[in-house]
């Protein structure tokens, strides 16, 4: 379960600072998908400040019953998109993510955009039939 704040999941400025200041994580640890998930840790760091959402946390939307995964390409690299519904936060999470050898890079790591949101709905539908 996400520990977020219940407000729309949104976590003031403040305490975003002060979690990303007082949170050390060793990535080689978290493992998801039966992978380990590895990150840039000044960019783990970058984003919880941004969205208030920790990379050590991707592993629950990666793990999800309920994830679609969309192929992406950025700069040349291959990508995964996935998304799932967070209950906890009654939001759809967004973690772009690559694969590396016996691990998946964890890239970015959101709240889903209006069109994401959409986009993932209607998929949800459609396995639901």
């Amino acid at each position: 379960m996400l520990h977020l704040p219940a407000v729309c999941g949104v976590w003031s400025y403040r305490q975003r600072r002060k979690l990303a200041a007082q949170t050390q994580i060793n990535a080689s640890t978290i493992k998801a998908m039966g992978k380990r998930l590895t990150w840039d840790e000044v960019k783990r760091r970058r984003n919880l400040r941004k969205h208030g959402l920790d990379f050590a946390q991707a592993g629950q939307v990666l793990e999800s019953r309920y994830r679609l995964d969309i192929p992406v390409e950025r700069g040349g690299e291959a990508r995964t998109m996935s998304m799932s519904y967070a209950f906890g936060l009654l939001v759809v999470l967004v973690v772009v993510h690559t694969a590396r050898e016996d691990a998946a890079r964890i890239i970015s790591f959101r709240r889903a955009s209006e069109t994401e949101t959409e986009i993932y709905y209607e998929w949800l539908e459609q396995e639901a039939d």
